[in-house]
């Protein structure tokens, strides 16, 4: 009997397996669809209308970057998952060898991010490439046009409409047109 088992475990990091990638790809997709549909909404009224509250104020002015910051930063685990595991793919893939410099001592966890891709490209490794540019789009354009998607501004409407003069009412037709609040002062004024 073998002290050793032989099974299929699982060795990338949680963040890079199939389901969070399609889960990410599925979020990002819901949202330019909502995108989409909130501007054709838009449209016809040249914004959208709500009722003044702290709560749609709030949501409206913090809603779509706080969105954004948890959108990055989810796209930053991948991302460094996705680092972390390209020295071991490197060393896997190779039968006759790879160097240390193409392998073991790739620093992409460690690099500034703006130059992650530029040094994945150079060394042909197109899971990092993609993923760091893929993260530098976010941080830099993602998260700081968030807070501009929406905002509140008041608009001016006219809207045409007849007028006519008012004329006094026969008195048979006064009592069924007089409104609510006359009837209380009327019955007020007569009680004191």
């Amino acid at each position: 009997m073998s002290y050793f088992r032989t099974r299929e475990v699982d060795w990338r990091p949680t963040l890079v397996t199939s389901p969070y990638l399609y889960l990410f790809a599925a979020i990002t997709l819901c949202c330019a669809i909502s995108l989409v549909i909130m501007f054709q909404l838009s449209q016809p009224h040249g914004a959208f209308t709500f009722n003044k509250s702290p709560f749609i104020e709030g949501l409206v002015e913090f809603g779509p970057l706080l969105f954004a910051v948890f959108y990055g930063l989810l796209w930053t685990w991948i991302d460094h998952g996705i680092k972390r595991l390209e020295p071991w793919l490197q060393l896997s893939k190779s039968e006759s060898g790879v160097t240390a410099e193409h392998s073991l001592l790739l620093e992409y966890s460690y690099m500034l991010t703006y130059f992650a891709p530029i040094s994945a490209l150079r060394r042909r490794h197109w899971s990092v490439a993609c993923s760091a540019t893929i993260l530098v789009l976010i941080s830099i354009g993602v998260t700081p046009l968030a807070s501009a998607i929406i905002s509140e501004k008041n608009i001016l409407r006219s809207v045409d409409f007849k007028v006519r003069r008012a004329t006094v009412l026969p008195e048979q037709f006064q009592k069924d047109n007089i409104s609510r609040l006359s009837l209380i002062l009327h019955s007020e004024t007569r009680c004191v």
